[in-house]
């Protein structure tokens, strides 16, 4: 082999590592930008329904609490006693001696 063809040789050597290298480089920084768009997104969609979720056991909690109010109003009106409607609507007293009746 004669000097310009062991030149040529370390050349594409050289060229195939380059390439290599390069190509690692750019694979690796698509590739994490991949999984990171992939990541906001499976968070994003685990959040909302997290969310969700959370929205609605606090709407129900509400819900049940206007209701035991409604209950107690009118056991207020037909005039129980506020133990017992502490006892029935698990209301606070408070919560029970603020309701006009």
């Amino acid at each position: 082999m004669d000097v310009l063809e062991v030149i040529k040789k370390q050349e594409r050597e050289k060229g195939k590592l380059e390439g290599l290298q390069e190509g690692k480089l750019e694979g690796l920084q698509e590739g994490k930008l991949k999984g990171l768009q992939e990541g906001k997104l499976e968070g994003l969609q685990e959040g909302k329904l997290k969310g969700l979720q959370e929205g609605k056991l606090e709407g129900l909690q509400e819900g049940k609490h206007i209701s035991m109010l409604s209950i107690a109003a009118e056991m207020k009106k037909e005039g129980f006693p506020i133990d017992k409607i502490v006892q029935f609507t698990k209301l606070s007293t408070t919560e029970i001696e603020l309701i006009s009746s």
